[in-house]
C-alpha cells in the first residue's frame, strides 16, 4: 500500500491545472520574444558602435592621405592617446612615418591584398594594448611609390558598452518575464 504525501498530491494537481499552463505557456512565449529582441538589440549596438569605430578610422585615414600627398615624413600629428593610432609604411613594410605612441614598432597589419585598395578587420597584437583595434589598412601613392597607411582604432568601448547592455538585459528580462508570469497567474486565477 502506497501512501500519497500531500504536498506532491498539491504539486501534481497545481501542474495539472489549466490556470499553471496558460500562465507557463504565456511566461514562456513572451520570454522567449524579450531574449530574441535583447539579442538583436545588443547585436545592432555592437555593430553601429563598430561602424562607428569605422567611420573614424576612414576620416583618419583621408586625412593623413592628405598629408602623404604633400610628401609627409616622420611622425603623424595627432592624438598621443592609445585609441586611434596611425602609420604610414612603404610597399616593403619599412614604417615611414607613425604616431608618438607607436614610433619605432612594425607594421600595425599586413597590407591589403593586391587589387583591393582597403581592408578593416579586428586585430588582437597591436603593440600599445592589449584590447582588441579595428585596424583600416589603405593603398595609396606617395611622392615615393606606393604606400601603405594603417590606421587603428581601441573597440574597447564598443565591448564595455555592448557587455553593459547585455548585463542589463540579464536582469531585466528575467524579472520582466516574472512578474508578467505573476500578472498572468492572477488574471487567469480571477477568470
Amino acid at each position: 500500500m502506497t501512501t500519497s504525501n500531500p504536498m506532491t498530491a498539491r504539486l501534481r494537481r497545481l501542474f495539472a491545472s489549466m490556470r499553471f499552463r496558460v500562465t507557463a505557456l504565456a511566461a514562456l512565449a513572451v520570454l522567449a520574444v524579450l531574449v530574441s529582441a535583447g539579442v538583436g538589440l545588443v547585436i545592432a549596438q555592437r555593430r553601429i558602435l563598430t561602424q562607428s569605430v569605422d567611420d573614424t578610422l576612414t576620416q583618419r585615414a583621408d586625412d593623413i592621405a592628405a598629408l602623404v600627398a604633400d610628401g609627409l615624413a616622420g611622425s603623424l600629428p595627432g592624438t598621443s592617446d592609445d585609441d586611434t593610432i596611425a602609420q604610414v609604411v612603404s610597399d616593403d613594410g619599412e614604417v615611414l612615418a607613425a604616431s608618438p605612441i607607436i614610433a619605432g614598432a612594425p607594421a600595425l597589419a599586413d597590407p591589403p591584398v593586391a587589387g583591393r585598395g582597403e581592408s578593416l578587420r579586428t586585430v588582437d597584437d597591436v603593440p600599445v594594448d592589449d584590447d582588441p583595434f579595428r585596424v583600416l589598412s589603405r593603398r595609396t601613392d606617395g611622392p615615393g611609390g606606393p604606400l601603405v597607411i594603417h590606421v587603428a582604432g581601441s573597440v574597447d568601448d564598443v565591448a564595455e558598452s555592448t557587455g553593459l547592455l547585455a548585463s542589463s538585459l540579464s536582469i531585466a528580462i528575467p524579472v520582466v518575464a516574472a512578474v508578467l508570469a505573476a500578472l498572468i497567474w492572477w488574471l487567469v486565477g480571477r477568470t
